[in-house]
């Protein structure tokens, strides 16, 4: 690919529903064909932000965010083309035919990828079974930048922590997440602009307390997994190393490959389980 790249996101949007497993398709008369919802990226937008706008512009579905899914890349009419697409999970909308789309449709995962047209698509689908089984999402988040000395008795960001903050502030709801847990003052400064806009306490854990006072527990990743148990989403705010360790540990015992990546400050790992297992990790690096 060459010259200019026209940047697109969307969604394999999943239910259960009818004792099966049900996909979100739609009809774009333009096209003439029927596909996985998707669309172009607003100049500066972030992906994330993409794909759930265009699920819900294109289906009127409020997803809630899953893992990744194999990214598309092709030549269209406008030009070179990425789309990254997300396992996401939904329920029925307040959908609205629009020239762009005028059908939006549920079908178990067969008949979807019978309807499909492009095999690029199909593909993507393909890749959705493993994300349909997530009962438990851990949002495990490197505290961003602060000023001062460490240790200080009221930590406050920086410039680059500011804006990390108010990033995860904007992405991280569209994982829904319920919970929201901290290791010290040092990290809670990081969730609170989180917390204020889905009007969650930040709760500091003893566990990680502890870890962060201690020892590291790169043997013991219980600290996550138990959350994981209690199913639904939490976000964690603590240090790199024990993001690092935490996360080498419990992909060691779970026998899953995760980038060998350095967590920046602000940056955030997305820890999917079934049954308390990971089964896949996804990291966002957020700019500061």
């Amino acid at each position: 690919m060459g010259g200019t790249i026209v940047q697109a996101a969307g969604g394999a949007v999943w239910r259960h529903a009818n004792g099966t497993t049900e996909v979100a398709v739609v009809h774009r008369p333009r096209h003439r064909d029927w596909s996985l919802p998707k669309g172009k990226a607003i100049r500066g937008e972030h992906p994330l932000d993409t794909a759930r706008r265009e699920v819900r512009e294109e289906t009127g579905i409020h997803p809630v965010l899953g893992p990744r899914l194999p990214t598309q890349r092709y030549r269209s009419a406008a030009g070179d083309k990425v789309v990254r697409f997300w396992a996401m999970s939904g329920q029925d909308g307040d959908f609205t035919p629009t020239t762009e789309v005028d059908e939006a449709i549920w079908l178990p995962v067969p008949e979807a990828r019978a309807r499909l047209t492009h095999r690029r698509d199909i593909a993507v689908l393909d890749a959705l079974a493993g994300a349909t089984t997530v009962d438990a999402v851990v949002l495990l988040v490197r505290h961003a930048g602060t000023t001062g000395r460490r240790g200080a008795a009221t930590p406050a960001l920086d410039g680059p922590g500011q804006r990390q903050a108010q990033a995860l502030r904007r992405l991280l709801p569209g994982f829904g997440p319920s919970r929201l847990l901290c290791a010290d003052d040092r990290r809670r400064a990081t969730l609170a602009p989180l917390a204020t806009r889905l009007r969650l306490p930040v709760a500091y854990g003893q566990n990680l307390r502890e870890a962060c006072g201690r020892h590291r527990p790169t043997d013991d990743p219980h600290l996550i997994r138990d959350l994981a148990a209690d199913a639904g989403t939490t976000v964690v705010a603590a240090p790199g190393w024990v993001v690092r360790d935490v996360l080498t540990a419990l992909a060691g015992q779970d026998a899953v490959a995760v980038l060998p990546v350095r967590p920046r400050k602000g940056s955030v790992w997305a820890l999917f389980f079934h049954r308390a297992r990971l089964i896949g990790a996804d990291y966002y690096s957020i700019k500061g």
